[in-house]
């Protein structure tokens, strides 16, 4: 079948940290879910990288994503999700600023592919999921409330939801803005599939904003151990236009 990709976003990032995210993607919370984003092509130039995607791929797995988050799925596979972004954070903090061996960093490598892999999972449900969930929310809540604050609303309603625990300090959304959606929905008096389509709302905002904080701080962690494992700075650099594969070669035969 033809690929027909369409850019999807822009930014100003190295081509190994792209390509990371792109790789996370394809393997994305296969324990856990089935959305699994096919590996997009990446275009770079300088420090600007270009994402690409496949919008057949995007429709299937929203999908996948719309089917899995509804009834009691919502808050159980949310949850799970939740749990898997905990144990990746824990495990970049209980690493953070050790000195490793060679070995401890070939081991160390091999469970940063996995926790980033798991981190771009909760972005994939988050990201791809959300537009579904808004623009069937605005159909819905134009016979309630009309045109003219839609948009606001729909900005209220997809405050993420509180979490307690180590994600915690990670968590954007302040009492005020909790409270003001508690007050809206209790005035919206949302029932059936409408008040599901909120709640889902509400965990696609909170996985894409943890799971973007939880991978960029494994990504800088990850980083921070490589540049400790060479000597050289100017080769350290060059790691920024490497692929992963090419770097888990590279550091396979000089670390092992």
């Amino acid at each position: 079948m033809q690929h027909r990709w369409i850019k999807q976003l822009t930014r100003e990032n190295s081509l190994l940290d792209r390509a990371f995210r792109t790789v996370a993607y394809k393997d994305s919370v296969k324990e856990i879910g089935n959305a699994v984003i096919a590996k997009s092509p990446i275009i770079g130039f300088g420090r600007v990288t270009s994402l690409y995607y496949d919008p057949v791929d995007y429709k299937a797995q929203q999908t996948i994503i719309l089917k899995e988050f509804s009834g009691n799925g919502i808050n159980s596979l949310g949850n799970k999700i939740l749990s898997f972004l905990e144990d990746a954070y824990e495990w970049a903090t209980e690493h953070k600023g050790k000195k490793l061996t060679k070995k401890e960093f070939l081991n160390y490598f091999k469970n940063f592919m996995i926790h980033h892999a798991h981190c771009r999972g909760a972005i994939t449900y988050g990201y791809w999921g959300e537009p579904v969930i808004t623009s069937a929310l605005k159909n819905v809540l134009k016979e309630k409330i009309g045109n003219s604050n839609i948009d606001q609303t729909i900005s209220t309603l997809s405050v993420p939801r509180p979490v307690s625990g180590i994600l915690a300090e990670l968590h954007n959304s302040s009492p005020k803005l909790i409270e003001e959606r508690a007050h809206l929905l209790s005035s919206l008096n949302l029932t059936g599939r409408t008040a599901e389509l909120v709640e889902i709302l509400s965990w696609f905002t909170l996985l894409y904003e943890l799971g973007e904080r939880v991978s960029s701080f494994l990504f800088d962690e990850f980083m921070d151990h490589l540049r400790k494992m060479v000597d050289d700075p100017k080769l350290f650099d060059e790691f920024e236009w490497y692929d992963p594969d090419s770097l888990c070669h590279f550091s396979q035969k000089t670390f092992d």
